[in-house]
């Protein structure tokens, strides 16, 4: 199944970084990550939390 399907499901009910779900997925960061900005455009997920990790931003 491709991961716009895989990741729904990944993500259920709980907040996940994008880290862990492309370890969870197997897939790149930068295609969990884009994904992510797909579903957030379209209204279908949210970012729960922003906070600043090693000189980057995890949400």
């Amino acid at each position: 199944m491709p991961l716009h399907g895989r990741l729904p499901f990944a993500l259920g009910h709980r907040p996940a970084t994008i880290s862990k779900l492309a370890v969870q997925l197997d897939a790149k960061k930068g295609n969990v990550a884009h994904r992510l900005k797909v579903l957030r455009e379209a209204g279908l997920v949210h970012i729960a939390e922003t906070r600043q990790v090693r000189g980057g931003t995890e949400q």
